[in-house]
């Protein structure tokens, strides 16, 4: 492989595999009379050149597998949420904290934490006292990640009051007074064309 090729592979890839001829431009550095279509097909015929397009291959693979990787973590799923929320709903305080019987309070080392016990901590806060330093953490709302498990599986199901108007009739002088501040103003008259 040429330094010019390797140079090519080198911009096409910085530039996101996005832009051949640009590419092109920045190894070969064509002179004032070359036109974009010749830039264009010499671009074209260096990414299937044998010793280039393996390598352009392989680079594209692995910006896919990275791209996949990244959107599989953001990806929201009904099983990732019950997931998390399940790691909140039901963590165990002795996994986090340690308590004798003469009220020593000890904090368990977060390096000692599993993923999963980690993602039941909501907080982490550290202060200075007269009486010394003082660490605290603060697991995740246990009766809210509950209640948001139970309606997100359809164990507790809201019930919303709806109420039916027929009528401007069915609504009080208040509510006719709510609506009309919400209605839109008038559109403005049209000219008359009358002479």
């Amino acid at each position: 492989m040429t330094r010019k090729q390797a140079a090519f592979i080198a911009a096409y890839l910085e530039g996101g595999m996005a832009n051949a001829s640009e590419a092109y431009r920045i190894a070969y550095k064509p002179g004032p009379k070359s036109n974009a279509t010749t830039i264009s097909k010499n671009a074209a015929r260096l990414l299937q050149h044998d010793k280039i397009a393996p390598q352009i291959a392989a680079a594209r693979q692995k910006m896919e597998e990275a791209t996949a990787r990244v959107a599989a973590r953001y990806v929201v799923t009904k099983a990732r949420i019950s997931e998390a929320l399940a790691l909140m709903a039901f963590a165990d305080p002795r996994d986090f904290y340690d308590w004798k019987e003469g009220g020593d309070v000890s904090l368990k080392p977060s390096r000692d934490l599993t993923d999963a016990q980690a993602g039941a901590v909501q907080a982490v806060s550290s202060s200075v006292t007269k009486y010394g330093r003082s660490l605290k953490v603060e697991l995740a709302d246990r009766r809210g990640a509950l209640m948001d498990l139970a309606k997100l599986h359809g164990h507790v199901i809201e019930k919303k009051d709806v109420r039916v108007i027929r009528s401007l009739e069915d609504l009080s002088e208040a509510e006719l007074v709510a609506l009309a501040e919400q209605a839109p103003p008038p559109p403005p008259p049209e000219p008359s064309t009358r002479h």
